[in-house]
């Protein structure tokens, strides 16, 4: 999992992708995660993900799980910074 810091001048909240995920986005350029979705975002304007945050995992252990699906938009957004994550990660529902 590939996790993202979005802060914006109201609030923040972390994002994840999986590694097909950043595949899908990158188009085969090989770029950095961060990149691809930086360029992403920067390019469409908007762009829809899964946002995370610690919840239960499947085990009832402590976990970040994914938790809504939200809509990025460009002009609202500062600064996308990697985050990392203290507890286990677990991928967004199929």
């Amino acid at each position: 999992m590939h996790l993202f810091k979005i802060v914006t001048a109201r609030d923040d909240i972390t994002i994840g992708f999986t590694d097909g995920d950043i595949q899908a986005l990158d188009n085969g350029r090989r770029l950095p995660p961060l990149d691809t979705v930086v360029e992403r975002v920067a390019g469409a304007g908007a762009m829809t993900c899964w946002q995370y945050a610690p919840g239960r995992g499947p085990d009832d252990a402590m976990a970040l799980v994914a938790v809504r699906r939200v809509g990025l938009f460009a002009h609202q957004i500062v600064r996308i910074e990697p985050a990392k994550a203290e507890m286990k990660v677990y991928p967004p529902p199929a």
